[in-house]
C-alpha cells in the first residue's frame, strides 16, 4: 500500500481549493462550498482523526500517529459513531464475483481507517436475484456491478440510479490441461469455435497454428464451460468473440445473458471456477483475480495488434487509458463504451468496468432510511474509491481507473442529490457548517 499523505494542517478559515491542494484531492474550480463544510470534507478524505459527533466543533488534527494501515489508525469518537452499511454485489445476477467482492471488503477497512474509525463499509455479496432486487434491499445502499442495468432494470428501480466506474476488471481465459507446460495462445475465432462447437478437440489445426511449441496431441477433449446467469462477464466474453467471429456475432450475439449453442452450465462465478478444476479439457473465463482455480491456467488472448496479452490489472489498465479519449468516454456515456478490443499492444482484449451504482436522490429514494450523515459518507467512500485511494487494487488482479474518468466520476457524485439538495456542497451562509452537516 503506498504511503499515506500527510493529515490536514489548515485551520477553519482556509479555502476548501487550498485544503484540497494540499491533500491532492482534484475538484472542479465551480466548486464553491462552505469554509466550514470544505474543511469538513477534506478532513473525512484523509483520514483525520474526527467522528461525526466532533464536525460540530471542528477539531483538526490526529490524535496520535499512524498504527495501522490507513493515515492515522483506528479513532475513537467522541460521540457514538456514526456507522455505514453498504452491501456491495458485482454482478447483475447477484451471484457476486469472489475477487471484487474480496476487493470492495478490503478497500472497506482501509476507508474505515482513513475515516478515523467512524465509518464502518460492509462489503459483501447481496442475496437478491438481479440488479434491481440487489439495490432494492432492505439494508443495501449501494450496488457494486459488472454490467450495465438494462432499460428494464431502470424501469423497476424507484428513482434513477448514478454510475460511478471504479475499476477495470480483466476477464481471464481458463483452461484445465494438466501436465501442459506453457502458455496456450488462444484467439477470439477459436474460442468462438470452441464454445459453438465447431473446434472440440485441443489438436485442432487452428489452435495448433497458434501454438507450435505446444505439444496438445494428447489433450482432452474441449469442454466449454459458460455463466448460465445473468453476468457483465458474459457481455465482455461474448463481446469480444462477435467481433473476432462474423458466425458467432450473426448467431449468438453479445450479451449479459444469451442462449449457449453448446458446453456446461455454471450459475455463479464460483460454479465455473469448480467445473473448470474439476475438469480435463476445460476451457471458461473469469474475472481476474490473484489466484486461479486448482489445475488451471490462464491463456494469452489476442488482441487487435496481433498481440498475446496475459491478463492483469496492468493489461485491464491499458485499455481503459486507449478509451479515454472516445466520444463515449468523454460523455460518460458508459452504455456506448467498450473497453473490450482496445488499441495497443500491451490492452488487455476482454476487459470490462466495474461500477458502483447509489440512487440519484438518496433521501427520497430511501424515503430517509439513509440519514443524510450517511449518505454523505457513502457517497465520500466512492468518491475516495474512484480516485484510486484503494492503494492495493493490483494486489486483486484489477486494473486502476486512469485520472480522466476522475473527473467524470466528480461531476456525477457531486449531481447527487438528498431530498432535493446537494450532499457534497452548500451554499455561503448556510447552516451546514454551524450544525457539522455536509
Amino acid at each position: 500500500m503506498a504511503s499515506a499523505p500527510a493529515g490536514p494542517a489548515p485551520g477553519p478559515e482556509a479555502s476548501f481549493e487550498e485544503a484540497a491542494a494540499r491533500t491532492g484531492l482534484v475538484l472542479p474550480a465551480r466548486r464553491r462550498l462552505h469554509p466550514w463544510v470544505a474543511v469538513g470534507i477534506v478532513a473525512v478524505l484523509v483520514g483525520a482523526s474526527i467522528g461525526v459527533g466532533e464536525l460540530t466543533g471542528w477539531a483538526i488534527g490526529p490524535r496520535h500517529g499512524a498504527s495501522t494501515p490507513g493515515i492515522y489508525g483506528a479513532q475513537q469518537c467522541q460521540s457514538a459513531p456514526s456507522y455505514l452499511s453498504v452491501n456491495l454485489t458485482a454482478s447483475v445476477s447477484g451471484h457476486a464475483d469472489p475477487v471484487l467482492v474480496s476487493a470492495l471488503k478490503d478497500w472497506g477497512h482501509e476507508f474505515s481507517n482513513w475515516s478515523g474509525g467512524c465509518v464502518h463499509v460492509d462489503g459483501a455479496a447481496s442475496s437478491g436475484d438481479g440488479f434491481v432486487p440487489n439495490l432494492a434491499e432492505v439494508g443495501v445502499d449501494a450496488v457494486a456491478t459488472d454490467a450495465l442495468p438494462n432499460a428494464s432494470d431502470r424501469d423497476a428501480l424507484p428513482a434513477a440510479v448514478t454510475l460511478v466506474p471504479v475499476a477495470a476488471v480483466a476477464v481471464e481465459v481458463v483452461y484445465n490441461l494438466p501436465g501442459l507446460s506453457g502458455a496456450v495462445r488462444l484467439s477470439g475465432a477459436v474460442l468462438a469455435g470452441m464454445f459453438n462447437g465447431s473446434i472440440s478437440s485441443w489438436d485442432d489445426p487452428a489452435i495448433a497454428t497458434l501454438n507450435p511449441s505446444l505439444d496438445l496431441a494428447s489433450a482432452p477433449a474441449v469442454v466449454p464451460v459458460y455463466r448460465s446467469d445473468t453476468a457483465g462477464v458474459n457481455d465482455a466474453f461474448t463481446r469480444y468473440l462477435a467481433d473476432s467471429s462474423a458466425t458467432w456475432n450473426g448467431t449468438v450475439g453479445i450479451g449479459s445473458s444469451v442462449d449457449w449453442p453448446s458446453g456446461v452450465p455454471a450459475n455463479s462465478s464460483a460454479a465455473e471456477a469448480a467445473a473448470l478444476a474439476a475438469t480435463p479439457g476445460a476451457v471458461g473465463y473469469l474475472e481476474a483475480g490473484p489466484a486461479l482455480p486448482e489445475n488451471t491456467s490462464a491463456a494469452a488472448v489476442e488482441n487487435p495488434t496481433g498481440v498475446f496479452v496475459l491478463p492483469s490489472g496492468a493489461g485491464a489498465s491499458a485499455a481503459v487509458v486507449a478509451r479515454q479519449n472516445s466520444t463515449a468516454a468523454k460523455a460518460a456515456d458508459w452504455a456506448n463504451l467498450t473497453l473490450v478490443d482496445a488499441p495497443g499492444a500491451t490492452s488487455y482484449p476482454i476487459t470490462e468496468f466495474a461500477f458502483f451504482a447509489v440512487y440519484h436522490d438518496l433521501g427520497t429514494a430511501y424515503a430517509d432510511r439513509l440519514s443524510q450523515t450517511n449518505a454523505t459518507w457513502l457517497l465520500t467512500f466512492v468518491w475516495w474509491l474512484a480516485g484510486g485511494a484503494g492503494t492495493n487494487i493490483t494486489d486483486f488482479g484489477l486494473g486502476v481507473v486512469p485520472s480522466a474518468f476522475f473527473g467524470l466520476d466528480q461531476v456525477a457524485l457531486e449531481a447527487v442529490l438528498y431530498n432535493g439538495g446537494s450532499l457534497l456542497e452548500n451554499s455561503e451562509g448556510g447552516e451546514g457548517g454551524e450544525t457539522g452537516e455536509f
